[in-house]
């Protein structure tokens, strides 16, 4: 049992500290800048219904 409990927080540790941030290195930046294309169109057309 206690195999198991190490066998967990080491995973937890290897998940956390490698693969999440490679993940969100790999993808996170396609949504930020997917967001950042959105917010710039929105903020183009609230500058033409304004003019």
């Amino acid at each position: 049992m206690a195999t198991l409990v190490i066998g967990g927080l080491i995973s937890a540790t290897v998940l956390s500290l490698l693969v999440l941030p490679a993940l969100y290195a790999r993808f996170g930046k396609v949504a930020v800048t997917k967001a950042a294309e959105r917010l710039l169109e929105t903020a183009q057309s609230h500058l033409k219904v304004a003019e």
